[in-house]
């Protein structure tokens, strides 16, 4: 364990300017220990779920909100046109949907910070951070990268998250060209979603449009509330679990297998743990070409962390990999 340097960021970063970085919930706990959280549907469990309704995921083997929700809506469907809505199954349906629903949106408002209650200061060194890369992959479903994304006021630089017109665009890469003045773009991409995507009941994708930024996640709470749309992410479960979610997607499945396997050299991550329940998201860069080096985060000097992720990454994308870790509260590393 000894044998491992945990590094400055400044003394690497410029091995990795206009390389692609990966974060994950740990980068979101460094701005608000709100999201130091088990489990979205743990919450929702213990607080606003019955029993009864949450055999629904023990059923489908699944912690996806989303996908329980659209197959009651489904079912519910199903019974309206079939002439059934005055019977007790319709309405079991549509409480059970109203159920679930409203636990995911009390989680979410519950563990969520407000816009008001994250510095902006922070907000700001996290978009100049990011935007010395070429390609940002947030494996969180919050809104910290889209919020950080906005306060950019530096025309040199821009950011975009593939979509126009709120749809997605097919032909993602033509998007890497700067816009205007500006000398670099960063793409921003969500393999597991975010709260700023949804699904309208046609499994449409949008991303959704708010003109406050300062009360955007009552905006996509309230649209969840009034049943009209989806949202779109996929917050826990097993490997095997995200990945069929993923597969389930337009958006997501794209991201998984263009984005990741997009041809790169190397490889930054920030607060990501190497979660089993995440390998697809490693194991799918096996496909990238020959990534040559990669730098990982580290949390509070810990090299057994070090010693476990240096055997899953050669493991997984081989031995021949300049693996290299810095210290997670660098000097202009996110928010530091």
């Amino acid at each position: 364990m000894d044998s491992i340097n945990i590094l400055d960021w400044n003394s690497i970063s410029n091995k990795y300017e206009r390389s692609t970085i990966l974060i994950g919930n740990g980068a979101s706990i460094a701005v608000s220990s709100c999201f130091r959280y088990d489990s979205l549907l743990e919450n929702a469990r213990q607080n606003f779920i019955q029993d009864n309704t949450d055999k629904l995921f023990e059923y489908f083997e699944t912690k996806d909100f989303e996908l329980i929700l659209r197959l009651v809506w489904q079912a519910r469907k199903i019974v309206d046109i079939t002439g059934e809505h005055h019977c007790i199954h319709y309405k079991k349906l549509e409480w059970i949907y109203e159920e679930i629903r409203d636990g995911l949106i009390k989680a979410v408002r519950q563990i969520h910070p407000l816009y008001a209650s994250i510095d902006i200061d922070k907000l700001k060194r996290i978009s100049n951070f990011l935007r010395r890369f070429d390609t940002v992959i947030s494996l969180n479903y919050d809104l910290i990268v889209y919020w950080a994304s906005l306060t950019n006021d530096d025309s040199n630089y821009s950011f975009k998250d593939c979509f126009i017109d709120r749809e997605f665009r097919e032909k993602w890469q033509e998007l890497r060209k700067p816009i205007r003045n500006s000398k670099h773009c960063t793409l921003i991409f969500y393999p597991h979603g975010n709260l700023i995507l949804y699904k309208d009941m046609l499994s449409c994708e949008f991303k959704l449009h708010s003109d406050e930024n300062i009360n955007l996640l009552d905006t996509i709470l309230d649209k969840w509330e009034n049943g009209s749309i989806l949202p779109l992410f996929v917050s826990e479960g097993t490997e095997k679990q995200k990945v069929k979610s993923i597969r389930d997607s337009y958006y997501l499945s794209v991201v998984y297998r263009e984005v990741l396997t997009e041809k790169r050299e190397s490889l930054v991550v920030y607060g990501w743990g190497f979660g089993e329940q995440d390998m697809h998201i490693l194991k799918q860069m096996k496909y990238c070409g020959v990534i040559k080096n990669i730098a990982v985060s580290v949390y509070n000097n810990d090299k057994e962390y070090c010693n476990n992720v240096l055997k899953i990454i050669k493991k997984e994308l081989g031995n021949s990999i300049n693996v290299e870790f810095f210290h997670s509260g660098s000097k202009d590393c996110w928010i530091y």
